[in-house]
């Protein structure tokens, strides 16, 4: 099954395409070029189903807009071209993360019922993808072992590569105060510019969606219709620690239902909750292989690097199957999926974010908000893990806070189609409800056992997006996803599929 993202958002290798179709990239940004200069080139890209006629394209934008000075960046996108014979506005779909890559998505399917209504626009937002430059840094020699044994250890980490990170995009003379999403909303009004038409549609998931809102707060006239995959607001982007309490008790209620794990695991929250307690007293060591150097690395896993793992995939359904057969075996001493899940982020975390933490960072919280956060931690399952990156890493970095006058509540006409999942733990469905409070023509799609990552890959998902787009008419709707079905806690899990098995039958 084709997955509508990258593995793990802005951390991995693109897919071979991207290299085959851009041109590497210059080292002088906007050399002889103008804002809003464009290049494009006509490209054919084939995918499991058939292929998409599209052009691939670079826009030249400034790095920081108010700036009349400012050097200029450049966007990568993809523009699939549609099917229809009368088509409505193109859409834009805007990549989570942040950090994720759209153009990466140009040789799946799934945009094949939205080509029936325009053209669909995948872009790299400035930072990410092939957008240039690429906030994603590796640097020599990083071992991010501490990330994992608990907070004091993972700050001091993040903040030092954060502190070196900053150092080197200096350097390089990039403004790391201008990746913020003001301004990658300003980039989507220059790419609307730069397609030449009056309205886009856009298509917004996770971060994507705190992106589009910002989007159609400042260019309302200039958008048509809204599709938001796991909304997340304004002031949405640091979540209270009791939402992840709220949603591992909702799995931990799943489990405790099941005819074969309920009997052995009858409360997955208080399992979780022991297990938390001993690796504070002694953290477990597993062994990684390090991806550059092929040497075997340990790492001590303390109950930061459990709540971080956990928290990872708790809003992923393709990845929620395996969680209570991981904390089963922990629980009895067997640390081979531990290790798999261990050195899958540790290589991962071998790349510093950077436009991830400066995008986040700058959009930040009201005062009341981390004030909730503070007081939540203390007796959250999760402390305040998901408080990421924390503020000493935004400051280190230099980013400035957007402030509360852009996590301000925004409101619309234009008509907008609000998609959760059930069992969705990062952009919940309580979250949606709020922000739909601003939009008069709004509905909620709710998807019954749908996760975070998920969304689009559902048939009737892709069915009630496509029909809202053609039609413009919001109604609330619901649609049933197959209900999770878990690893069993015993033997290889045969009929299974998730890469982590590997490590149980080896």
């Amino acid at each position: 099954m084709v997955r509508l993202r990258l593995p793990d958002s802005p951390l991995c290798h693109f897919a071979t395409f991207v290299a085959a179709v851009f041109l590497p990239l210059p080292l002088a940004l906007g050399q002889d070029r103008k804002a809003g200069d464009v290049e494009s080139e006509e490209h054919t890209f084939r995918h499991s189903a058939g292929e998409y006629r599209a052009q691939t394209m670079r826009i030249w934008v400034p790095e920081a807009h108010s700036k009349p000075d400012s050097r200029l960046i450049e966007l990568a996108l993809v523009r699939l071209r549609t099917s229809a014979s009368n088509p409505g506005s193109p859409i834009v779909y805007l990549a989570g993360g942040p950090g994720d890559s759209g153009t990466n998505l140009a040789t799946t399917p799934t945009w094949t019922p939205f080509l029936e209504c325009a053209d669909v626009v995948l872009l790299d937002q400035r930072g990410a993808g092939r957008s240039n430059p690429r906030l994603l840094w590796k640097p020599d020699g990083a071992k991010p072992v501490d990330l994992f044994l608990n907070a004091p250890a993972a700050n001091r980490l993040q903040v030092g590569l954060a502190k070196r990170a900053r150092t080197h995009f200096e350097k390089m003379g990039v403004d790391l105060s201008a990746y913020n999403t003001v301004e990658s909303a300003l980039d989507v009004e220059d790419v609307r510019k730069a397609l030449g038409c009056e309205k886009i549609s856009l298509i917004g998931h996770s971060y994507g969606t705190h992106l589009a809102l910002e989007v159609m707060r400042r260019f309302p006239e200039h958008v048509d219709r809204v599709v938001l995959l796991g909304a997340a607001g304004p002031n949405d982007l640091y979540k209270p620690p009791a939402e992840s309490d709220e949603s591992f008790r909702r799995l931990s209620d799943l489990v405790a239902a099941d005819a074969d794990l309920g009997k052995e695991i009858p409360d997955l929250a208080a399992l979780f909750g022991r297990l938390l307690e001993r690796l504070a007293k002694k953290p477990v060591a597993v062994s990684v292989k390090d991806a550059d150097s092929n040497a075997l690395v340990r790492v001590l896993v303390g109950p930061q690097g459990l709540q971080f793992l956990v928290l990872r995939d708790l809003g992923d359904a393709a990845d929620i199957p395996v969680i209570p057969r991981l904390l089963y075996d922990v629980d009895r001493g067997d640390v081979d999926l531990l290790r798999w899940f261990v050195e899958k982020r540790y290589n991962q975390m071998r790349y510093v974010p950077v436009m991830t933490w400066a995008m986040r960072g700058a959009s930040g919280a009201t005062a009341e908000r981390w004030k909730l956060i503070e007081d939540q931690a203390p007796t959250s399952l999760f402390g305040d893990v998901r408080s990421w990156p924390p503020r000493a890493v935004t400051a280190a970095l230099g980013i400035r806070d957007l402030g509360d006058t852009f996590r301000a509540p925004v409101r619309g006409e234009m008509p907008v189609l609000f998609v959760n999942g059930t069992l969705d733990a990062n952009t919940p469905a309580a979250q949606a409800a709020s922000i739909r409070a601003g939009f008069p023509r709004a509905a909620q799609m709710l998807v019954e056992n749908g996760g975070h990552e998920d969304l689009l890959l559902i048939d009737g998902v892709r069915d009630g997006a496509v029909e809202f787009l053609k039609s413009g008419a919001a109604k609330d709707m619901r649609v049933d996803a197959p209900p999770i079905r878990f690893v069993p806690l015993h033997g290889e899990a045969a009929g299974f599929d998730h890469p982590a098995l590997e490590a149980v039958r080896k």
